[in-house]
């Protein structure tokens, strides 16, 4: 069956409607009804980010997190949503709440705002194919930070945000 949720999602009253199993492997997206035809066989967002959240924290020991998101898609922003609101629960504050849309040419804005939020990580709510084209202008020497490798030390989850420590200052 389809892997991400733009062919999934629309596929499950579909599946039921016709009879015929369904089985969709990477998507995250939130199904409004499930029916006995259509399967998901990967870790729902609702698991997977507070057990990410929760290891990050406890093994990095990040306290102030910014997070940047991709408005127009739902598992992301589901994620970002869900990634703020654990913030208590966990330990950490969430000192700036960005979003953006697919097909965004500058994201200069809200990097400027994350980089005056001083944050000691970041959490990249978007397909990981966007990630670079979004944070080049983080390698120009005017606003932004630079992400590094330190959340591939982190347990692999079904998703393709990702959150990563802001360089020392």
């Amino acid at each position: 069956g389809p892997t991400a949720s733009v062919g999934d999602v629309p596929s499950v009253p579909i599946a039921g409607q016709l009879k015929t199993p369904v089985i969709g492997n990477g998507t995250g997206a939130l199904v409004a009804a499930w029916n006995p035809y259509s399967y998901r066989v990967n870790v729902v967002s609702s698991v997977a980010t507070p057990s990410m959240m929760k290891y990050l924290e406890t093994t990095f020991k990040f306290k102030k997190l910014a997070i940047i998101y991709d408005i127009q898609n739902d598992a992301y922003k589901d994620e970002a949503t869900q990634t703020r609101d654990l913030a208590s629960k966990l330990g950490y504050q969430v000192v700036s709440f960005q979003s953006f849309r697919t097909g965004d040419t500058s994201l200069q804005s809200q990097l400027t705002a994350i980089k005056a939020a001083h944050p000691d990580w970041i959490a990249f709510e978007e397909p990981g194919d966007d990630l670079s084209r979004d944070l080049n202008p983080a390698a120009d020497p005017g606003p932004g930070p630079v992400p590094s490798s330190h959340a591939a030390d982190a347990p692999h989850t079904p998703r393709d945000s990702a959150v990563h420590p802001t360089p020392a200052s």
